[in-house]
């Protein structure tokens, strides 16, 4: 099962591009591949599709895994 797990703030998700790599807390993320909001949006809360229409959104693998705690930054590596 695939669902969103991380939001973000102040990151061009848009400007990602697959295997750029990505450091959200102790954990390490590779980008894969760009994809849009799926119908399951309304299911999470009545609405969200709505929001999210023309967003798009990052499938990413664990490069390394380890904690994420709400507010932590996003950093791209190069």
């Amino acid at each position: 099962m695939i669902r969103d797990n991380i939001t973000t703030e102040g990151l061009n998700v848009n400007g990602l591009k697959p295997r750029e790599s990505l450091r959200v807390g102790e954990v390490l993320l590779e980008v894969t591949m760009a994809c849009m909001p799926c119908g399951q949006m309304e299911d999470l809360r009545p609405g969200l599709g709505k929001e999210m229409r023309g967003r798009r959104e990052m499938l990413c693998r664990f490069v390394k895994g380890g904690i994420i705690r709400r507010g932590d930054g996003i950093e791209k590596l190069a």
